[in-house]
């Protein structure tokens, strides 16, 4: 799929999250920004609970590499990040504060395209969906005021 997004859109993607699953149900997301693994569960009422939990990267190697890939991705498109990204000793190093921001310039230039996932259906992953509207993409309070013309020719 995400190479589908460079070949056919020609869009640079961003993986943001890494998901994992028990046959064929998501059960957990990987925040490869935030450094946390979701774990998502039913309860008896058929609720989807949502567990937050840090991500140790240490004793997670897929996760690690995935990380390792989105702070390289990013940084080939941001030289603010690029620049700490070369004094840091590896990509684990790398606050999520400085990770998030880059993602955003690089997000907002219109030079890489942030990519999530997740079930709306079964409400797995659409909380951390909407976080990274507000996070990533541009507020129109950050857009200059429209303008519109009138009837009579004015620009308003």
């Amino acid at each position: 799929p995400l190479a589908d997004l460079r070949d056919r859109l020609r869009a640079a993607p961003l993986p943001l999250v890494l998901p994992r699953w028990a046959g064929r149900e998501l059960r957990q997301l990987v925040d490869l920004v935030q450094l946390r693994l979701l774990t998502f569960r039913d309860d008896e009422r058929g609720r989807v609970l949502c567990a937050a939990e840090p991500l140790d990267l240490a004793r997670d190697d897929e996760a690690r590499a995935a990380r390792e890939a989105l702070v390289e991705q990013c940084a080939a498109v941001d030289e603010e990040l690029l620049e700490h990204a070369l004094a840091a000793a590896e990509s684990a190093a790398l606050p999520p504060p400085l990770l998030a921001a880059a993602v955003a310039r690089a997000v907002r230039a219109c030079r890489a395209t942030a990519v999530l996932a997740g079930s709306s259906l079964r409400d797995r992953g659409v909380q951390l969906l909407l976080d990274a509207v507000c996070r990533y993409l541009p507020s129109p309070l950050d857009r200059p005021p429209l303008l519109a013309r009138a009837a009579d020719g004015r620009d308003e």
